[in-house]
């Protein structure tokens, strides 16, 4: 499997301009000085744990998640590759209707319970 490297310090730094006031304000609320944050996060490939923890509680970003990401993006390339999700939501039977998906719906959950 090849994953593609992620460039952490740039996300971050993308991350910080488009939600954060300033890179001045961000680098006191992660204890580091600005100059800091560009030359050992913004420049940096990969971080430590700690720090990529703390930078993402700040931002409100779970950036770990990128690197989850990264490996789906690149396995769903792959045609033969079963995808799960689920999804929940809560509608009426009118709705599924209208939407003209009610039979479908329908016929998978009668499938499923066919199959258990």
């Amino acid at each position: 499997m090849k994953i593609t490297k992620i460039h952490i310090g740039q996300t971050i730094k993308k991350l910080v301009g488009e939600n954060y006031g300033s890179y001045a304000s961000f680098a006191r609320n992660i204890g580091k000085s600005r100059q800091c944050v560009q030359t050992q996060i913004f420049s940096k490939q990969s971080l430590q744990t700690e720090l990529l923890t703390r930078i993402s509680e700040e931002l409100g970003v779970n950036l770990f998640e990128l690197y989850k990401n990264e490996e789906k993006n690149v396995n769903q390339k792959n045609d033969t590759t079963k995808i799960t999700f689920t999804v929940h939501f809560e509608t009426t039977q009118e709705e599924l209707k209208k939407l003209g998906i009610y039979d479908h719906f329908t016929e998978m959950i009668q499938q499923k319970i066919m199959d258990q």
